[in-house]
């Protein structure tokens, strides 16, 4: 009889065990000690989260205000696929309250993925204006620039953002994108010059 106590006090002790790692992995999401997949994905197989809206308001703003933190130096590699107003797809003259839609793609050196990326607008000679920045989504994903260029790691060098730009002084401005690679930004010409009526 003690036998059978005994052994059914080891049986019910092994279930009360499996039970209570059962319980961990349904609240936890994963096994006791291991990694969820995740955790330790490359980060060019995570989808990555926008970080501005479709139609949400365009803030210009100053250096400091954008946290742009140190001075840029030219580099990295860049280009403007669309920069519009109103279904135009190279608007040199923009008209303020109208939405701007603006997309591309940026790489640092060796085409490694901006942290940040905005579009810096810099007063043409005679300008009024101090300039400033619009910050934009970036690491989206371009498999063409993948494709254009044979190397994988640009495969998160796309940009983009879409809204009323506020605050842009009326001027002409040079632009230039900025690229953040964590220990230093970078300028790129996208070759435009608008001007805000």
């Amino acid at each position: 009889m003690k036998d059978n106590k005994f052994l059914f006090g080891f049986v019910a002790f092994v279930i009360g065990c499996f039970s209570l790692t059962g319980l961990y992995v349904a609240v936890k999401g994963k096994g006791l000690g291991a990694d969820s997949a995740a955790a330790v994905a490359p980060a060019s197989s995570v989808e990555l989260t926008r970080q501005f809206e479709d139609g949400q308001d365009i803030a210009f703003l100053d250096g400091e205000a954008a946290g742009i933190t140190m001075a840029t130096v030219a580099g990295g590699e860049c280009a403007l696929d669309y920069f519009g107003q109103g279904g135009a797809t190279s608007a040199t003259q923009l008209t303020p309250r109208v939405p701007l839609k603006i997309s591309g793609w940026a790489a640092t050196r060796g085409g490694a993925t901006a942290k940040r990326v905005w579009i810096e607008w810099k007063p043409t000679s005679g300008g009024s204006s101090r300039g400033g920045f619009i910050q934009l989504n970036a690491g989206l994903a371009r498999e063409d620039v993948v494709s254009a260029k044979g190397a994988s790691s640009y495969l998160r060098s796309g940009y983009d953002r879409f809204g009323v730009v506020v605050g842009v002084p009326a001027g002409s401005y040079q632009l230039y994108l900025v690229l953040d690679t964590g220990t230093e930004l970078l300028q790129c010409d996208i070759n435009r010059e608008v001007t805000v009526n």
